[in-house]
């Protein structure tokens, strides 16, 4: 989709990545308390992929609230970084102040938090130091440290396979127009393995887009993703994942997997108007590492893209390491090296990542680069910046690009068409989630309480209209967020919770537990659904206009129960 805004000022390239002065530091309120530290190594469940350190905090909202011009964050060995605001950015659903590490010798330091529904995360980087804060729900945040050296946030890439090429993808030639901020939807999704740490993957989720957001920001790109909606997959599931020497592989078949069009991908795709899909995946079980943190089908000159700009992303890797923008950089063409980007099949020669040479930032390297050591992959992160390469931007006074290192210019120039992929849709599905019984659980009594909830993106909360039917025994004539259900007849039964969406006008195909049924914007009856106690047991749903029953509320029986004769009225089934 593409949007016009007022745009303010001039594009600064270094907005968030200033020059450290020698004058003296400001110190600005802390944006948390330090409760508990934990220095277990990493791979136990309280850590992140390539954390060394772990240390419970709890952030002051009204710190945040107030937009200071500085902060100062406490670390867990007693120092106390500080930094002061270069920024406000407010995008859907979160709002992220961006800023400075101020007096702190080496590299400029890079502060971005991030402010959404579920909580605060944040990204710092420190001269040879790095930090990132994850929510944990209610009970606070926790600040990692990360490790140096390594290959965190490095990024595999694949391309679709040859007999799913469709049409040959070219360069795009709209223009953006100046003063126009292009604006790409992203429909995000999980696999059901995250199903009971939503909040904490919808926090890596909003906290992912806004880092995302700030790369494109910081290299001179007028774009911005918008984060359409985040939601569970709950039919077909990408490969689980194949352990092989302690490193379990899963990204290249996770890519493959969407690259062949699951039907439930490409109906939620098409029902939202997504211009790009991102699957979010698990990390290994402790022990185990992943090959990476994330990947992506690459734009080259023969995929077809319109129906096929997918990337997937490892659920709590990579924040530090911009691994989200590194992905779906390669959705635009994006490539890592010079020798990468002249391939023949590449779109631009110019789409290569830039590394740093001798100087001041030495061992550095833009988003779609990556300077690692050899170690630990989770151990640490592949030293980028929060650029794209370009030279019209500059970290310590060095360009970070030249004439060949290039990959702003290919997202200024991909993002006008990628933006028109499809039409962002007003009418969204609704999700529907059975919370109990839990998914696929057998519960031995004939008697119990189901409970599900149901929300719309335009009407919001619908759990109070959900109906539920069994597949042996049809409609239970059970209406609500919360019912007692009774089953009369012995065996498995699979519980169905269904919802209507009046706007959406079409039916997506999905498991049982995830049911949604289109219809017009008229009165419902049937399925659990009834007007003063009729037509409540139909196996049907069926619209009636409802001023027909106002007077006569048995208009319809004789119709409907398939009884001899007509009432006359309208219906649709």
């Amino acid at each position: 989709m593409r949007t016009r805004i007022r745009y303010f000022g001039a594009l600064t390239f270094l907005a968030i990545l200033g020059e450290i002065g020698c004058g003296r530091v400001e110190r600005g309120p802390a944006l948390y308390s330090i409760v508990a530290s934990n220095g277990a190594p990493a791979g136990t469940p309280r850590m992140i992929a390539g954390a060394e350190t772990a240390t419970e905090i709890r952030i002051d909202p009204q710190v945040l609230a107030a937009e200071p011009p500085a902060l100062s964050l406490p670390l867990s060995d007693g120092r106390t970084l500080s930094a002061t605001r270069d920024r406000i950015a407010t995008a859907p659903r979160t709002v992220s102040w961006i800023g400075t590490v101020t007096g702190k010798p080496g590299n400029p330091g890079l502060v971005q938090i991030i402010s959404h529904a579920n909580g605060t995360s944040a990204i710092v980087s420190a001269g040879d130091e790095r930090y990132e804060i994850h929510p944990k729900g209610t009970d606070g945040s926790i600040l990692f440290k990360m490790k140096s050296g390594g290959a965190a946030g490095a990024s595999i890439v694949a391309s679709a396979p040859q007999q799913q090429q469709a049409t040959m993808t070219t360069v795009c030639t709209t223009p953006i127009t100046p003063g126009e901020i292009v604006t790409l939807d992203v429909l995000a999704l999980y696999s059901e393995e995250l199903l009971g740490d939503e909040p904490a993957v919808l926090a890596f989720i909003d906290s992912s887009i806004a880092v995302a957001n700030a790369v494109f920001f910081n290299s001179g790109v007028p774009a911005q993703y918008r984060l359409i909606d985040a939601r569970p997959l709950t039919g077909s599931q990408p490969p689980a994942g194949q352990p092989i020497g302690g490193v379990e592989y899963r990204l290249g078949a996770a890519v493959s997997w969407l690259a062949a069009d699951p039907m439930e991908v490409v109906a939620l795709r098409d029902s939202y108007g997504a211009d790009v899909v991102t699957l979010f995946l698990p990390l290994p079980e402790p022990g185990t590492d992943p090959e990476a943190c994330s990947g992506g089908l690459i734009a080259l000159k023969t995929p077809d893209f319109a129906e096929r700009a997918y990337s997937v992303h490892r659920k709590g890797c990579g924040l530090g390491d911009f691994s989200l923008a590194h992905a779906l950089g390669a959705n635009f063409g994006m490539r890592h090296t010079a020798q990468e980007a002249a391939d023949p099949n590449s779109l631009f020669s110019f789409a290569a990542g830039y590394d740093f040479p001798a100087g001041p930032n030495s061992g550095l390297t833009t988003v779609m680069g990556c300077q690692r050591t050899v170690g630990d992959i989770t151990g640490a992160v592949c030293n980028r910046i929060a650029e794209f390469s370009t030279p019209k931007a500059s970290w310590n006074g060095v360009p970070a690009g030249d004439a060949n290192h290039r990959n702003a210019d290919v997202a200024i120039t991909q993002a006008p068409c990628y933006a028109a992929f499809r039409s962002t849709q007003t009418d969204g599905v609704p999700v529907v989630r059975i919370s109990s019984p839990a998914r696929r659980a057998a519960v031995p009594a004939s008697s119990f309480r189901a409970s599900a909830t149901a929300l719309d993106p335009e009407d919001g909360d619908l759990s109070a209209r959900i109906a539920w039917s069994s597949d042996r025994e049809g409609n239970l004539g059970l209406v609500g967020s919360s019912v007692e259900v009774t089953l009369l007849m012995g065996g498995p039964h699979i519980l169905t919770a269904t919802v209507a969406d009046k706007a959406a006008r079409r039916l997506l195909p999905v498991e049982p537990d995830y049911a949604v049924v289109a219809a017009p914007d008229r009165f419902l009856v049937g399925y659990g659904l009834d007007y003063r106690g009729r037509y409540r047991n139909l196996p049907d749903l069926w619209a009636v206009d409802g001023d027909d029953l106002v007077d006569r509320p048995d208009r319809h029986v004789t119709a409907l129960y398939g009884r001899a004769g007509s009432d006359g009225g309208t219906l649709a089934r």
